[in-house]
């Protein structure tokens, strides 16, 4: 086990966390002002976003436990609270509050994460008044390029710890060609950042499957939340697509899907992220959800240890099922790293947000989600984080389906648990 960063708290890991979702009604510990440094957290916590991120409330908690007895700095033991504020899935509400946290709250570093509607206003905010910012859960192009950077010139207070479209691509191809298809593609990718992000000309999808001999069938951009996908299905029909792939929100995974088993579509492999990155999306498909296969990036397997509360990945995917009796979702490992690199920023900086920001610039780590660094690039301000491929498998037990890692071409160093099957 590696060296925690922080004293051991006498009451940590004592009080078990709440088995309700987070709502914005935070509980007083992670709203207190008290404290020597300040963490400033912004999170879908409402919204259409908000089931993606299921089990923060137990994140939270846990590293707040541990943080109560402070972290070791070059000038002294020093206090750390968390301050939440809900982005509520909103653009414009997740620049709001990140004033709010910067020009009132005075936190010493943000992190905020899941999907560009929310990381990407709070980015900008702390670039302009200069406050330092980690983000994660997003394909770092739409971080990075979306925002206006360059491979010449990129940004001076924001960084992003995620994995990018290249490595999803990667994985996905890689799972699909252990199927026996036709290579015939269909793709799922709505008006939103991340679909159009995946189903960029150039830097995305298209390219990519067109270099590995696939055949894509794209029949443009949907409207998220719609209710009829018949046209799509129809193309997918015309065209004999035997993989479909996407980058779609929960319900319309599950509306294509359901609507495609009526109208007599079936595919071989269906892969998509955001959609299946927690298991109540493939439950809600009922056994239609078997062997759906997605972006995985966060697994109880994986070979990795918390440098704040000294858990291995599996432990804390077990202390979180004991104590809510809910399964796991692979998000609860990316918001615990980036909380985890917050800490380390602000236990080695000078006490300045400007200090704090040249760790986060040279930033070298492990976490609970793999190894952080910040110098390798592939471009300034992203620091590349593991990615394998998942299916979901029905199995006997306290949860109809559990996630299986079926590619590790990105990230050899985790083991696979099993091989991709065909739906």
């Amino acid at each position: 086990m590696s060296r925690t960063l922080l004293r051991p708290s006498r009451r940590a890991f004592v009080t078990a966390i709440g088995a309700t979702p987070l709502t914005f009604a935070l509980p007083t510990y992670l709203r207190a002002q008290s404290a020597d440094l300040k963490i400033g957290v912004v999170a879908p916590l409402t919204g259409v976003l908000s089931p993606t991120i299921t089990g923060i409330d137990h994140v939270f908690g846990r590293v707040q436990e541990t943080l109560s007895a402070g972290i070791e700095t070059a000038s002294g033991i020093r206090t750390i609270s968390l301050v939440v504020k809900d982005s509520q899935s909103s653009p414009n509400r997740a620049s709001e509050v990140t004033s709010d946290l910067i020009l009132n709250e005075e936190v010493d570093i943000i992190v905020t994460f899941m999907a560009p509607d929310t990381v990407n206003p709070v980015a900008d905010q702390c670039e302009l008044n200069e406050v330092p910012c980690i983000s994660t859960l997003m394909p770092w192009q739409t971080f990075y390029y979306d925002r206006g950077a360059t491979d010449e010139k990129g940004f001076d207070w924001t960084y992003h710890h995620f994995w990018g479209i290249d490595q999803v691509i990667d994985v996905f191809t890689d799972l699909w060609s252990q199927v026996d298809t036709n290579g015939n593609v269909g793709a799922l990718w709505p008006s939103t950042g991340d679909g159009l992000a995946w189903a960029n000309s150039e830097t995305g999808f298209p390219p990519a499957l067109a270099a590995r001999n696939f055949n894509l069938t794209d029949p443009g951009r949907y409207r998220p939340l719609t209710d009829d996908f018949s046209q799509i299905i129809s193309d997918f029909k015309a065209n004999e697509v035997e993989i479909v792939t996407g980058v779609a929100l929960p319900p319309d995974w599950t509306t294509f899907w359901t609507q495609a088993a009526q109208q007599g579509f079936e595919a071989k492999v269906a892969s998509t992220g955001q959609a299946l990155v927690f298991p109540a999306s493939v439950e809600a498909l009922g056994d239609l959800g078997n062997n759906h296969s997605f972006d995985l990036f966060w697994h109880p397997d994986f070979p990795f240890t918390s440098t704040i509360t000294g858990q291995t990945a599996r432990e804390f995917a077990d202390d979180y099922m004991q104590s809510t009796e809910r399964q796991w979702i692979q998000t609860m490992g990316s918001i615990h790293a980036v909380l985890e690199a917050a800490v380390r920023c602000l236990r080695d900086s000078d006490g300045t947000r400007s200090g704090t920001r040249d760790v986060l610039a040279t930033l070298q780590m492990e976490t609970i989600a793999g190894r952080i660094d910040t110098p390798a690039g592939p471009v300034k301000n992203v620091a590349l984080t593991p990615l394998t491929g998942g299916q979901w498998r029905q199995v006997d037990g306290p949860h109809p389906y559990e996630p299986v890692i079926v590619s590790n071409i990105v990230n050899p160093e985790i083991p696979v648990t099993g091989e991709a099957l065909p739906i």
